[in-house]
């Protein structure tokens, strides 16, 4: 699965909203009363890219538009996002994001 990352108006922080996941997350990812947080997506920057980083921010959500930037989620066993992109724990099939699946039809 994939969440969708925004982008706030002010300026080029994109960062993904709890309320965007849908599914119970893990505390050790993402502390309780956290609203949103920045996500890395500039290779530039091997600290933060592909990973959440900074502080968690529990004020309202920023003013933002939706990109066409993707980040790969990561579950645990027991449902709960436990991981995003290179942050948390979990699976992790590889470096990039994508999680689609190609069919045949018959």
């Amino acid at each position: 699965m994939r969440v969708r990352l925004r982008k706030r108006t002010s300026n080029n922080v994109h960062f993904v909203a709890k309320s965007d996941l849908g599914q119970p997350v893990a505390t050790t990812l993402w502390p309780d009363g956290t609203a949103w947080k920045r996500f890395g997506v500039d290779p530039g920057n091997l600290t933060r890219y592909n990973k959440l980083y900074g502080d968690d921010e529990m004020g309202a959500i920023p003013s933002n538009s939706q990109t066409d930037l993707y980040v790969a989620l990561r579950f645990d066993v027991h449902g709960n996002i436990v991981g995003m992109g290179l942050s948390g724990t979990g699976s992790v099939v590889s470096g990039s994001c994508w999680t689609s699946t190609l069919t045949m039809q018959p």
